[in-house]
């Protein structure tokens, strides 16, 4: 379990675009002796950049005997298709899935997967949260880290989702404003200096919602995805829809409600066995709900 690669840095407007660019353009960017200078930043923050590919899934490892120097990072086929469809990274369904690979990635750091698994409470202050991430990984990470990095990558994961109250406070800071905000999975109160958990309903598309069915448990590499799975089952679904955005039965229920109402042609549905609402929604594997969620862009922006 790791709980650094980041430099600190939260993911910014722009990084991922840049990063991807690259390597589009420059396959071993990464392995050059100076990648700061291609990618026009400082040589922590190429560092970053290289992480965040890895850990949302735009770029992957290329291992194996005998690889020529220069191409151990490639683009993932995410990466390939968020160039064609999204490069910009424009589209909330592009961070929706972004978050949902960060969420189970092995590149992610520990804060990532002790925050989107075991944190229960909803409104905690920063030494708060601190205590409790320490305990967790005291007991899961091989050797305890040192409270330094426990809380350097605590602060990453804070930075990158928690949204600032009241926005308009003008303060070195706001050039970091993370993409991820948008989720609105948590809100930082700069008066009480506390922070909360959204574990209300959120605003994702039908494609966001069967992404994260479609990859919870390891399903990534088979389309035999159950096809109708009840609103409990999915919420307490590892790395599922619930989990993933902070939501329970309830507030999933009007979720996948909402997406309904709002999409023509909706992939999802919601059904009923043995007294249970449920989610009804096609076998498909996860390139597949972004390719539906991509198209569906380039239909409506045509």
């Amino acid at each position: 379990m790791r709980f650094s690669g980041h430099e600190t840095f939260a993911i910014r407007e722009g990084w991922l675009h840049k990063g991807v660019a690259a390597l589009r353009d420059s396959p071993g960017v990464f392995s050059e002796k100076y990648p700061a200078c291609q990618l026009g930043v400082g040589s922590n923050m190429a560092k970053a950049i290289k992480h965040w590919l890895l850990a949302t899934g735009l770029a992957e490892r290329q291992g194996g005997e005998g690889r020529k120097r220069g191409t151990d990072v490639v683009l993932s086929e995410f990466g390939r298709q968020v160039l064609k469809y999204d490069k910009y990274f424009n589209s909330k369904d592009t961070w929706a899935f972004v978050h949902v690979n960060l969420a189970r990635s092995d590149e992610s750091t520990g804060s990532w997967k002790w925050f989107l698994s075991s944190c229960a409470d909803s409104v905690f202050s920063r030494s708060e949260v601190q205590e409790q991430f320490r305990r967790w990984a005291k007991f899961r990470a091989p050797k305890e880290p040192s409270p330094t990095t426990l809380q350097k990558d605590l602060n990453c994961l804070l930075s990158s989702y928690a949204q600032k109250v009241p926005a308009d406070q003008a303060d070195a800071e706001e050039a970091t404003d993370s993409p991820l905000w948008e989720l609105e999975l948590l809100t930082y109160y700069r008066g009480s200096q506390r922070f909360r958990v959204n574990r209300q309903c959120k605003d994702l598309s039908s494609c966001a919602i069967g992404y994260a069915l479609a990859t919870s448990n390891g399903q990534e590499s088979s389309s035999r995805a159950k096809q109708e799975i009840t609103f409990e089952e999915a919420a307490a679904l590892e790395f599922g829809p619930g989990r993933t955005f902070l939501m329970g039965p309830s507030a999933l229920y009007e979720c996948v409600e909402q997406a309904i109402g709002r999409e023509a042609n909706c992939t999802l549905g919601i059904g009923s066995q043995a007294g249970q609402r449920t989610i009804k929604y096609p076998e498909m594997l996860p390139s597949e709900w972004l390719a539906e969620s991509f198209q569906k862009r380039s239909r409506t922006s045509a």
